[in-house]
């Protein structure tokens, strides 16, 4: 039975997942694996997408949608709550649930560079790739910044930070 996936998005000519994918499950010998990229033109489209490919057993996000499918599906992880956005949504039993991996792995891309001793600032530059991933949602990105330092001095030191 082929188990199908892929990555919705606007424009996804930019995009190497599905070629990624494809070599990666031909290498593992996964053959009835196949990843396939979904172009929907706007948020019209996401409702009509998710009811006609209810067959799929998930797929990625990408801009920019992050946001704008939320209220389409049935359930997300916590990570999902806290940053108001998903990358990932996965068919669980018939029903879409929303994940975001974009918080934890800035998170670990962070724990490897920061000192022991990091406390509660930091500095971030740039606006451009976060701006056009949120689709201009702000809070998304303040929310995924946030809750990946709070969650950072959580693990560092076993604090409980609430916003």
């Amino acid at each position: 039975m082929q188990q199908t996936f892929g990555l919705i998005g606007k424009s996804l000519s930019h995009s190497f997942s599905q070629k990624y994918f494809n070599d990666f499950f031909e290498k593992e010998g996964l053959h009835d694996h196949k990843y396939f990229n979904f172009a929907i033109e706007d948020e019209s489209g996401l409702e009509a997408f998710l009811s006609e490919h209810n067959h799929l057993k998930g797929f990625n996000v990408t801009i920019p949608y992050k946001t704008a499918i939320l209220p389409f599906l049935a359930s997300l992880t916590t990570e999902a709550q806290e940053i108001g956005a998903v990358n990932a949504v996965k068919n669980v039993d018939g029903k879409w649930k929303g994940h975001n991996t974009d918080g934890p792995a800035f998170l670990d891309s962070l724990s490897d560079f920061l000192p022991q001793d990091f406390m509660d600032s930091a500095l971030v530059l740039g606006q451009g790739v976060l701006r056009e991933q949120y689709n201009g949602r702000w809070r998304s990105v303040v929310s995924l910044f946030w809750w990946s330092i709070a969650h950072l001095l959580t693990l560092r030191y076993n604090w409980i930070l609430s916003f």
